[in-house]
């Protein structure tokens, strides 16, 4: 189930990218999302 749920975030990340937020700017009852960028502060890594 938990791998099952990680592909459709990776899924709906790449296509709010792709669509620069015009699909998958809302999602359940009209909440609103967003995507978060950060740096890891030791090891320097980008996440999303």
């Amino acid at each position: 189930m938990t791998s099952l749920f990680v592909k459709t975030l990776e899924v709906h990340q790449k296509v709010y990218e792709l669509t620069d937020g015009w699909i998958g700017h809302r999602i359940l009852l009209g909440t609103s999302t967003l995507l978060l960028h950060t740096v890891g502060r030791r090891t320097g890594k980008h996440r999303t």
